[in-house]
């Protein structure tokens, strides 16, 4: 009976809604000036792009959506461990409608993977200092899960290179056990590549590409 009041109720309405979560927000960081690890031409570039397309194509409140690159002029913006740290505390310490909101956590920039587990590089680490100076990724899903959120995805373009510890396997399992949806720029083994011609990373362009084609959202749900 309750699937057949629904299904009578899309029938009596011929442009149902879409469905949007009341509280939107989102952490975007970018990291590209690395000093030791490999510059990169087009992260911080790329963050910002997918924070404007939050705000603008898909309705986040430009409040709602905070935004760490390296090439802020303010230094309290920059994505060191601790800044991401504290924005992400910032953003989930209001708790109202926590269950129904969504969140969305994106990175650009280098990604290591240690047998300690992941971790997301600011752009002072070198290789012997990740654990010391690096994002371990399970903070950030720990913090994520402890707020009960049921809509939240994590985002992270980087590359998954390495044999042994290839970056992404400790994120994709602490997402599956947490319940949170997690893509990744590339497959394990692979790297992420940025292209000139693109003026970005490839994952990040085809991304917001996609977020434009209509022909991808559902009418009904608004996904």
């Amino acid at each position: 009976m309750i699937l057949l009041a629904a299904a009578l109720a899309l029938l009596q309405d011929p442009a149902p809604q879409p469905f949007f979560a009341p509280r939107r927000r989102a952490l975007v960081v970018g990291a590209s000036q690395y000093e030791h690890l490999g510059r990169l031409r087009y992260a911080a570039g790329d963050a910002e792009k997918f924070a404007a397309a939050l705000t603008g194509r898909l309705g986040f409140e430009a409040d709602a959506v905070k935004l760490l690159t390296d090439e802020t002029a303010d230094p309290l913006l920059t994505p060191t461990a601790g800044h991401v740290l504290g924005e992400l505390e910032a953003l989930l310490a209001d708790q109202r409608g926590a269950a129904t909101d969504l969140f969305v956590f994106y990175f650009s920039g280098h990604g290591i993977g240690l047998p300690e587990g992941d971790y997301l590089m600011p752009t002072d680490a070198r290789m012997e200092s990740a654990v010391r100076v690096g994002l371990p990724v399970r903070e950030i899903v720990e913090r994520l899960a402890t707020a009960r959120m049921k809509n939240v995805l994590v985002i992270v373009d980087a590359c998954r290179e390495g044999e042994a510890n290839a970056f992404g396997a400790e994120l994709r399992a602490l997402g599956d056990a947490a319940r949170i949806a997690v893509v990744l720029g590339c497959e394990p083994g692979q790297r992420s590549y940025e292209d000139a011609r693109l003026g970005g990373g490839i994952f990040t362009a085809s991304l917001l590409q996609s977020l434009n084609e209509e022909g991808l959202r559902d009418p009904v749900s608004g996904a």
